[in-house]
């Protein structure tokens, strides 16, 4: 779509969801787009500058990207360190992997709502 920033990987994404259907790929489509332009304008965009900035070096600063998720003021309190492991794809592609057992998922619930935890 020409007002929307998607690239092949991006667009292959739904191809690839809805192989023999591409009146459901290009219901999907429109669907994130619309997401993308509404509800999950503020993420998208606040997401796409944390990893500007976490890039910035040439490396990768996960920080930057923890501190730009939505509600992180109260999330990453239990989203740590110890309860992640960070690892590549043969590719190179950054796998973050929550480990929800070194959460304390009744405390953060008793911190934060559905909503935040789900944005």
């Amino acid at each position: 779509p020409d007002d929307m920033e998607m690239g092949d990987v991006d667009l292959l994404r739904f191809a690839l969801a809805y192989p023999d259907d591409r009146v459901g790929a290009e219901k999907a489509l429109k669907n994130a787009i619309k997401w993308r332009k509404t509800t999950g304008k503020s993420i998208v965009d606040a997401a796409k500058d944390a990893v500007a900035k976490a890039t910035a070096n040439g490396g990768w600063d996960n920080e930057v990207v923890r501190d730009a998720a939505p509600h992180a003021d109260v999330i990453n309190n239990f989203i740590t360190p110890k309860a992640v492991i960070t690892t590549s794809t043969e590719d190179g592609d950054l796998v973050y992997v929550i480990r929800a057992s070194q959460i304390d998922d009744k405390e953060l619930m008793n911190k934060a709502s559905v909503e935040q935890v789900c944005d």
